[in-house]
């Protein structure tokens, strides 16, 4: 993901986050991310509206027999927790102690079970307060309503994108040295 984005993921350990944007040649933004950083992948995190843009970009410049990548927006859904009980909400949410959702650096985050399934506990400095983001497996429901607003059940496209959740992209384990040549104008 070096070179598409501004902030260097590459350093990024599992755990760790970071905010980035990706940029066209010309320097136009395509799309605010998060990325986040798992053991063998990258979580990046991409607002609704800039999903299409953003999934251009991958198509166009990351060679998937080197870097496989996929949509999760499917398969995911999150939630923000905000404001001055932020962190004991999401604390009693997640089971994880509210100590460790303190000691986390901005976009680090902690993985949890939550009612048995896998979830993701982000400290999301977005709103300039105390945050977090919930990133959990989406409802067999949601994914149907989701695939119905995109026009995947055969129903037309709505003309404004739901407000609210991001879409959210994996993006496999990449060999360095194969990326280091893509065009370097953000990350």
């Amino acid at each position: 993901m070096t070179g598409l984005v501004t902030n260097d993921v590459g350093v990024l350990v599992p755990g760790q986050g970071c905010y980035a944007a990706a940029l066209t040649a010309k320097g136009k933004i395509v799309a605010d991310l998060r990325v986040l950083a798992e053991e063998g992948s990258l979580l990046i995190d991409a607002p609704t509206r800039a999903c299409a843009g953003w999934t251009e970009m991958l198509r166009k410049f990351v060679n998937p027999r080197l870097a496989p990548w996929r949509d999760e927006s499917l398969e995911l859904s999150t939630v923000g927790v905000y404001g001055a009980q932020a962190r004991r909400i999401a604390s009693a949410v997640s089971g994880i102690a509210p100590a460790a959702l303190a000691a986390l650096a901005p976009y680090g985050h902690i993985g949890a079970e939550i009612e048995g399934a896998r979830a993701l506990v982000v400290r999301s400095p977005d709103l300039g307060l105390e945050g977090y983001r919930l990133f959990l497996p989406a409802a067999e429901g949601e994914q149907e309503d989701e695939r119905s607003d995109r026009g995947e059940a055969g129903r037309e496209q709505p003309e404004a994108p739901p407000v609210g959740l991001g879409d959210l992209h994996r993006v496999g384990e990449v060999a360095s040295d194969q990326i280091a040549d893509a065009p370097r104008h953000q990350r």
